[in-house]
Formats: structure tokens, sequence, C-alpha cells
């Protein structure tokens, strides 16, 4: 298989452990009613992750930015999500990111 080849599969099967399924969300000061919330459900690019950043440093003063990894994780998956956003941390834009809950993964049925 040649390089543009293997590329192009790459991209096609992107792995869940460099680009991670999160949601992202944007929420605005507390009692700010010119300035709406931004949610974002998407794979974590390096590009994706620019973007969620300008949504969060857009939303203004007092802004925070909440992101639920999705499916499962892999160890140290918090940790670079966390290292993808330290500049906006030290803008002083709250950061919280933690994987779903374990409940929500298990689907709707109950247990046999």
């Amino acid at each position: 298989m040649d390089l543009a080849a293997s590329l192009v599969e790459e991209t096609r099967r992107p792995d869940p452990v460099l680009t991670p399924a999160v949601l992202a969300c944007v929420v605005p000061a507390e009692g700010d009613p010119r300035r709406g919330g931004v949610q974002r459900a998407l794979l974590l690019t390096p590009y994706a992750a620019e973007t969620v950043a300008e949504d969060a440093v857009r939303a203004g003063p007092g802004a925070r930015l909440e992101i639920t990894l999705r499916g499962r994780v892999v160890g140290g998956t918090v940790a670079r999500v966390r290292a993808l956003f330290a500049r906006l941390v030290e803008r002083g834009v709250p950061v919280h990111v933690e994987p779903e809950p374990v409940a929500h993964l298990a689907g709707s049925r109950p247990a046999a």
C-alpha cells in the first residue's frame, strides 16, 4: 500500500486513543443573557480542539468548558485532553474533563 492510500485509510478509521469522541459544552457565565452555550459532539482532532477553544474564548469572561469523553476511555486520555486545553486554563477559562458515566455506557436495558 502506498503512502497516500495508507493516509486515506487512517483518516477513515481514526485512532480512538488519539482522537477521542467527546461532547464539548461551553457554558456561559451565569446571568449573562447575551451569550448562549455551545455544544458540539465530535472527534477531538487538533482542528476540532481549536474550534472548541475558540468557542470558549468567544463566550466571554466567566464561561467554562465541560468535556465528556464518550465510550470507553483508555488510560491517559483524560490527561491528554486536559493538555490540549491547558492554554484556556491559563487564560482563566475553567476546563472540566471527565469520562462518560458508566451507567450511560451500559445502555438503557436493565441487567438480566
